[in-house]
């Protein structure tokens, strides 16, 4: 007789913490390779701000979408969830590197690209490992 193991997916707070640690790696990626690109390819500084936004969209995007794809089901609330979460843990480390909190437009931007992600994951092909 087979038996049914729990996966890690089933429980909501190690998928979270999996998914937001993703999205913190992503994010961190993202930035580095951007930093990267500006140095050797640009003079002007004038793209950062643009490219830090991107980051930010990448990371929603890509740790709601893994989130959405193992959980199948609130992808809208679950996803924006992760952005949020994502935006927290920024927020605690931009507080104690520089004192100050980031603006809203990135909240904004991480909700917005975690709902989408979220989504697009739930719908997306189920992955073979939960059938």
């Amino acid at each position: 007789m087979r038996r049914h193991s729990s996966s890690i997916w089933e429980k909501t707070l190690p998928s979270f913490i999996i998914a937001v640690t993703l999205g913190v790696a992503c994010l961190l990626l993202s930035i580095v390779l951007f930093s990267a690109a500006i140095c050797f390819f640009m003079d002007d500084l004038s793209a950062v701000r643009l490219l830090i936004y991107v980051s930010l969209m990448i990371s929603g995007t890509c740790s709601s979408m893994l989130l959405g794809k193992y959980r199948r089901h609130r992808g809208l609330l679950e996803g924006s969830l992760c952005g949020g979460l994502i935006y927290a843990v920024i927020a605690v480390y931009s507080v104690i590197s520089s004192g100050s909190m980031p603006g809203i437009l990135k909240l904004l931007t991480l909700l917005i690209c975690g709902a989408a992600g979220g989504v697009t994951g739930v719908n997306s092909k189920r992955p073979k490992g939960l059938q």
